[in-house]
């Protein structure tokens, strides 16, 4: 690969903070029914924001659910007390064409369609299929009734693509 091509998959990293908060919240998430796909702590207009998408695997998260869960983890965080300064906390569904950010979001996001850019010999190319998961470290992508196996290396992007 020279340093012009584009690299495989890369995962955001996690700071210290959020990996703990991960650990302290995903066992409440699972509870509810969902699943959490991302979690990170940023700064916005209004000072910093403990952020977390989440999703369950049949139709999506809805207003309620959230709602639910904001007050849930919102207590248990005051209990915790582990983020030193003062946020904001948002509970989100990941959207119908949500970019997957994390290697795990093959497996927890199956059965959805998806588009990817794939590193290709000569050059790259889009798929679009039916997510099947994953198999150690590759993706197994339904095109046309025919499941692909694609190397996590070689996406170098991928996002939900529903039929609308």
């Amino acid at each position: 690969m020279t340093e012009h091509e584009p690299a495989g998959w890369v995962e955001p990293p996690l700071t210290d903070l959020e990996a703990r908060l991960i650990d302290i919240l995903e066992p409440v998430v699972l509870d509810a029914g969902l699943f959490l796909l991302e979690l990170s702590m940023v700064s916005d207009g209004r000072g910093r924001v403990l952020r977390l998408f989440v999703d369950n695997r049949e139709q999506g998260v809805n207003l309620d659910q959230c709602g639910v869960l904001s007050r849930q983890l919102g207590d248990l965080l005051d209990v915790e007390d582990i983020i030193s300064e003062r946020y904001h906390l948002e509970i989100s569904s990941p959207g119908l064409t949500r970019k997957l950010k994390y290697a795990r979001e093959f497996q927890l996001l199956g059965g959805r369609r998806i588009r990817i850019l794939v590193r290709g010999e000569c050059k790259n190319q889009y798929l679009t299929g039916l997510l099947h998961g994953r198999d150690g470290d590759d993706v197994l992508l339904e095109i046309h009734g025919e499941i692909k196996r694609i190397a996590l290396y070689d996406i170098i992007r991928a996002q939900l693509h529903p039929e609308l």
